[in-house]
């Protein structure tokens, strides 16, 4: 997934659900040969060793091969949901070291500081901004001290 261009993910998508309506008819095949295997065996006619290899590889094949395609396609719709047009990814670059954002699993971007060791939930220059104001809140009159906040 590493090696594919943002732009590209949809048509990646697109080409391996193309090949997965291509392998579909596949399955029919299979299944008649496991089932022309199943009437053997039921006739009382042994399959050679070899065969039965044979059909063994060829059932796991196939199975890895609907795994694959399964695994590719959601590992493409992951990709296209954490990095596509509607993702929040450029936004990592708003904090700079030792911050980190990250995405909690409820999809709440927190801040994690790596020097401290610590979390939280709001931006790093938005808690320095915070800080700001709560020093003004030494200032006397309101009026003075609303004309310094602003």
């Amino acid at each position: 997934m590493g090696d594919l261009l943002i732009d590209s993910l949809q048509d990646h998508l697109e080409k391996v659900k193309a090949l997965r309506g291509e392998i579909a008819p596949l399955k029919e095949n299979v299944s008649h040969v496991n089932d022309l295997a199943r009437q053997l065996t039921t006739l009382g006619i042994q399959l050679s060793p070899y065969n039965l290899n044979i059909l063994e590889d060829l059932n796991t094949r196939w199975k890895l091969l609907q795994v694959a395609v399964e695994d590719r396609i959601r590992q493409l719709h992951e990709a296209h949901r954490d990095f596509g047009p509607a993702s929040q990814h450029f936004l990592s670059t708003s904090v700079q070291g030792p911050w980190v954002r990250a995405i909690s699993p409820n999809k709440v971007p927190y801040y994690i500081n790596h020097e401290t060791q610590t979390t939280c939930w709001d931006h790093p220059k938005m808690t320095e901004l915070y800080q700001s104001l709560a020093d003004l809140h030494n200032v006397r009159f309101s009026a003075y001290r609303t004309a310094m906040k602003i």
